[in-house]
């Protein structure tokens, strides 16, 4: 889909709409029922919420298995998008959702969600400048370093392509 020059994949849909969705859910739960007010009791004053009859520890694991399958989907939207899964691919997802949690506002769903737009606005203009973790080879923080040298990488493709590379060769290389 293209819309204003921007192009927008039916993946990128899809994850959008399953936050919404989630970040609904998630928001009714924690604002209109029992678990979500025993939660946010729990939250602000452990003690105080045990003293009416809260069983916390029964209210902390509801919330962390919450929590665990908000980001099992989490994990399987990104290994869709990506199309692969690695077991430390939720490292940066993490961290960014920790920083969006926090420039959005501790606490509040919707500004959490809006904080991680933000960010992910901002994270996209600063790669398509060149100032990212993987740099393109060829972009502006970047410059590709066989630019420097007239024949490039071209020279060292050449080279393998005349000598070549077959099966066994490399054992020669090593012995060397």
């Amino acid at each position: 889909m293209t819309s204003a020059g921007l192009i927008i994949s039916g993946q990128q849909l899809l994850i959008m709409g399953v936050t919404f969705l989630l970040m609904l859910i998630l928001t009714y739960i924690v604002r209109s029922t029992k678990i979500g007010k025993a939660m946010r009791a729990a939250s602000y004053d452990t003690e105080a919420a045990q003293l009416m009859g809260i069983n916390a520890n029964r209210i902390i694991s509801i919330t962390f298995a919450i929590g665990s399958a908000l980001a099992a989907v989490a994990g399987v939207l990104i290994g869709i998008y990506y199309n692969s899964i690695d077991p430390l691919m939720g490292i940066m997802p993490g961290i960014k959702a920790f920083v969006a949690a926090v420039f959005g506002g501790i606490g509040i769903l919707p500004g959490a969600v809006v904080g991680g737009i933000v960010l992910g606005i901002v994270e996209a203009f600063l790669s398509g400048l060149g100032f990212s973790m993987f740099p393109r080879r060829g972009s502006i923080c970047h410059p590709d370093p066989r630019a420097a040298h007239p024949a490039g990488g071209y020279l060292r493709q050449r080279n393998v392509k005349e000598k070549g590379l077959r099966r066994g060769d490399d054992e020669s290389i090593n012995k060397k």
